[in-house]
């Protein structure tokens, strides 16, 4: 048996121009996680983080925690979807900022108008009954099973693997392992056996209430089993540290 850690990338700078940069606070977050899987026990044979500033900063700040040596990967299958190409596919007009900030604005409460929106934009995604899109979202569940397959296939009986990705991917794989069969969770380099109903409505849910650097423990045997999801203990008991965005 191995042990796959999930784990979402610190706060990131939400509302500002470079949203990929880590905040002050979720630098800190990702020295926590890592101090607390290594107080755990864990030593990875694996590392692993996407592409994005934001998943690669928050595994350096991790490994320098934990003192974990081992060698890093970066997979962009591990990247996050592209949000804003949800919103601006279900809202031409939105490419222009002012026209979606004058017209947030007009709901008299913007930031929530913003996030009813986004369940629209998402919603539309999900439903598999659009292809205008760059990336479906079952070609987005189908990459994010590719990099989980890479990552199983390298560890022996034994080892352990730290993954850094974001809230989607995550969200996908322990919703998948949680609505399918057995035999749909077998261990596989072949991607997704496909979306179902079950599966996205999880998703939805889960994706919105992912924690930053909070994690998603997976075990893999002959299939895969959530373990845990969405453990963000370590970061409880300290005001402000548990955080969505």
């Amino acid at each position: 048996m191995s042990i796959v850690y999930l784990v979402r990338h610190g706060q990131a700078s939400f509302g500002r121009s470079d949203y990929d940069k880590l905040s002050p606070l979720g630098e800190e977050q990702a020295r926590m996680t890592g101090a607390a899987l290594a107080g755990c026990g864990v030593k990875p044979a694996l590392l692993v983080t996407g592409s994005l500033q934001r998943q690669r900063v928050t595994g350096s700040r991790m490994w320098e925690e934990a003192g974990w040596e081992a060698p890093v990967d970066i997979d962009e299958g591990w990247n996050e979807y592209d949000h804003d190409a949800i919103v601006y596919t279900h809202k031409p007009a939105y490419t222009n900022q002012a026209v979606m900030q004058a017209d947030l604005a007009r709901r008299g409460n913007p930031r929530r108008a913003f996030q009813e929106m986004f369940v629209e934009a998402t919603g539309r995604w999900t439903s598999g009954e659009h292809d205008d899109y760059d990336e479906t979202f079952a070609q987005f569940a189908d990459r994010i099973m590719l990099a989980l397959g890479r990552v199983t296939s390298r560890l022996s009986s034994g080892q352990d693997a730290v993954v850094v990705s974001s809230g989607g991917p995550i969200s996908w794989v322990a919703s998948h392992l949680l609505t399918s069969s057995a035999k749909e969770r077998a261990v596989s380099s072949e991607g997704a056996a496909g979306v179902s109903d079950a599966s996205v409505a999880v998703w939805h849910n889960l994706s919105a209430t992912t924690v930053n650097a909070s994690v998603t423990k997976i075990l893999v045997g002959r299939t895969l089993t959530a373990l845990t999801v969405n453990d963000h203990s370590h970061l409880q008991g300290r005001e402000g540290y548990v955080t969505y965005r």
